[in-house]
């Protein structure tokens, strides 16, 4: 293909990438981790304060990616004097005297421009290993894609975190191929991003360890020579990447104790005695925590944190019309099954099929290709918090490379199978537009069955506030009954009347910080008149009482705003 016809389609796919994800999230309200992640980069920078708790779940980098276009503007110093993410978030978007949409979009925006790049990367990928019409297919797999779109549109830890994923594999098999030091310097410098922006980043740690020991095994020759030079490229990557992450830190080298909140330290000690019996061990492992400085101690207390919501599960999940305490373990197989599109699926099993015609002459391409997939879905099997879609979207872009090589098969039925499958996926994707954080495939009857089989971060994580005010507006509706289920206070989209929801989100009338509730008065009588309720209190996921909105089962909704929140006009 002539050089100016590909820079064409790839300014197109570009321009409908840019597209479908501001004009997709342009009016959506923020969503529920974004209050505490918005401005958390800005507020590192301008306070030097790693002692935060936005750190309890994540590193730093998506926070600094989402605050680049808002480091110009400027805030009431006031907000800099909290230390708790989930206010100084909030206020940053509601109370710092700019339009709240204009800093959502400004939060947003970095990974929209991010996603526009990952899309080159899969486009070169692709050319590489199997030629420019594979190159074309992944395009356009990415470009169409309803689980890119709906997350990389949105100011979350978990686009992030699959761009530097990609990326690092992406150069390691480039330094593979063609034995450059440049390529290696590059996959540590983006392993240490993807360590940076999420914890899941560490699934690159057994890749690329196996990855490296491959070829030395593989070879009969020199084994000794070549497991030696594996290990020095492995030690090489870990190195250059521990520096990049220091200096990300800030070169901070504290006692762990000194860089978390109280309310965790607090939560340290009584693990500290619950689980260590031994007074000689229980001693050993407090002494570490208060004396001993180690580098980047956020970033462990972080990794700490994550390791325990993840053994206990503290939020519950609902699934195929059950509530479960923790995720079970197939809750991100039934993710990915019911939210990935089904021309995708498609794909994917004609690529199997054709494996061994269309495969590269050397394995390690494929497999460069499916390790990352196969360890994101084993940490989140044996996840007990599994948000859903988000946790497990690095494996989409590993799998539009590998599915794009059925395009090599000079098969005239198989192509015509094939431009079938992209028609019905660009189709599904338009369709769904603007939202695509509510999409699900056909095994489920579409986005409007989507709340009998999974809620919250997968369907509804607050973002149709602002559809919702615009019903009410032309409906002439003044005032509504809500219950609702994200991080914003609805009155800052309009007036309403408080139904019960979920207790631990922070504008409800009982919120209590750090305070798990097991008994609440939760208000669940019939009501009569307009109400809404987002689909996850529908489901009485979050509520204490989970029966409490049965009672609204039997009636249908007159509305579903974004397919998220669900407007009843009982008489």
């Amino acid at each position: 293909m002539k050089s100016k016809v590909e820079n064409l389609i790839l300014s197109m796919s570009l321009a409908v990438i840019f597209f479908l994800s501001f004009f997709g999230m342009a009016h959506k309200s923020m969503i529920w981790d974004e209050r505490c992640y918005i401005g958390a980069g800005k507020y590192i920078s301008k306070t030097g304060n790693f002692e935060y708790n936005v750190f309890r779940a994540h590193p730093p980098m998506s926070f600094y990616i989402n605050s680049i276009f808002l480091l110009p503007l400027h805030f009431d110093e006031k907000i800099y004097l909290e230390d708790d993410c989930w206010k100084i978030g909030y206020d940053m978007v509601y109370n710092s005297g700019h339009d709240p949409q204009l800093i959502l979009i400004l939060a947003r925006l970095p990974f929209i421009l991010m996603s526009m790049i990952l899309a080159l990367f899969v486009f070169s990928w692709a050319k590489q290993l199997y030629g420019i019409k594979s190159a074309l297919l992944a395009l356009c797999l990415y470009t169409f894609s309803t689980s890119i779109i709906s997350q990389s549109n949105v100011a979350l830890t978990d686009f992030a975190v699959t761009f530097f994923i990609f990326l690092t594999m992406y150069y390691y098999w480039k330094f593979r191929t063609f034995g450059k030091k440049k390529h290696l310097y590059l996959t540590s410098v983006f392993f240490a991003c993807a360590l940076l922006s999420k914890l899941t980043g560490l699934v690159l740690v057994p890749s690329l360890i196996i990855l490296a020991f491959y070829d030395a095994i593989k070879i009969s020759k020199s084994k000794s020579k070549n497991l030696l030079q594996a290990l020095k490229t492995v030690l090489t990557i870990f190195l250059i990447a521990f520096l990049v992450m220091f200096a990300a830190f800030g070169f901070q080298f504290k006692t762990l104790k000194s860089t978390m909140p109280q309310h965790y330290v607090d939560r340290a000690y009584e693990e500290f005695a619950s689980k260590f019996h031994n007074e000689k061990i229980r001693n050993a492992a407090i002494y570490s925590f208060e004396k001993i400085p180690i580098p980047f101690p956020a970033y462990f207390f972080g990794l700490g944190s994550v390791a325990f919501t993840s053994k206990e599960g503290i939020f519950s999940v609902f699934l195929d019309g059950k509530i479960f305490s923790k995720s079970p373990w197939h809750y991100p197989v039934a993710v990915f099954f019911y939210k990935t599109q089904i021309s995708l699926f498609l794909l994917l099993i004609l690529s199997a099929a054709f494996f061994k015609k269309t495969r590269s002459r050397d394995i390690f391409n494929e497999c460069i290709q499916v390790l990352p997939m196969v360890f994101i879905f084993i940490l989140f099997m044996l996840n007990k918090m599994t948000a859903g879609l988000r946790h497990i979207l690095p494996i989409y872009v590993f799998l539009f490379v590998f599915c794009s090589k059925i395009a090599k098969q000079k098969n005239k039925w198989l192509g015509a199978a094939i431009a079938i499958l992209i028609i019905h996926y660009i189709l599904s994707s338009l369709f769904i537009f603007p939202h695509y954080f509510s999409y699900f495939n056909e095994i489920v009857g579409g986005p409007s069955n989507g709340y009998m089989h999974l809620v919250g971060a997968n369907l509804d994580n607050g973002q149709d506030l602002p559809g919702l005010k615009k019903y009410m507006e032309e409906s002439g509706i003044k005032k509504i009954k809500l219950s609702y289920f994200g991080s914003v206070d609805p009155k800052e989209y309009f007036d309403y009347e408080y139904l019960s929801s979920p207790y631990f989100q922070h504008w409800v009338p009982d919120y209590k910080p750090y305070v798990t509730v097991t008994k609440r008065n939760e208000d669940c009588s019939a009501k009569k008149g307009i109400m809404a309720i987002s689909a996850t209190n529908l489901q009485n996921v979050h509520m204490i009482n989970q029966t409490c909105f049965d009672w609204l089962k039997k009636h249908e909704p007159v509305e579903k705003i974004g397919y998220s929140i669900f407007v009843y006009n009982i008489k």
